[in-house]
């Protein structure tokens, strides 16, 4: 069993092209991004080991913000982020 880490909005890093192409993409910002982190309802490790799933909601419908935390640095880099289809 993991124990679910603790993740500040304020360390956030969204910078990797990868995010910034998915969020131009998926049309939300970063403040958006933050908001969603801000509102979490759920979380659970990724599939990918030391990854994190934030349940969230944007613009009424589901979402997954993947995130995975650099204990070194003390930051949570955001790797992308999602509406989950039914």
């Amino acid at each position: 069993c993991q124990a679910s880490p603790r993740f500040r909005v304020s360390t956030i890093r969204p910078v990797c092209t990868h995010l910034r192409d998915r969020m131009r993409r998926r049309s939300f910002t970063e403040i958006d991004l933050r908001d969603m982190m801000e509102r979490a309802s759920g979380l659970r490790p990724d599939h990918e080991p030391g990854r994190w799933v934030l349940e969230t909601r944007f613009e009424g419908e589901e979402w997954e913000v993947i995130v995975e935390p650099d204990e070194v640095r003390k930051i949570t880099v955001v790797i992308t982020a999602y509406d989950v289809y039914p």
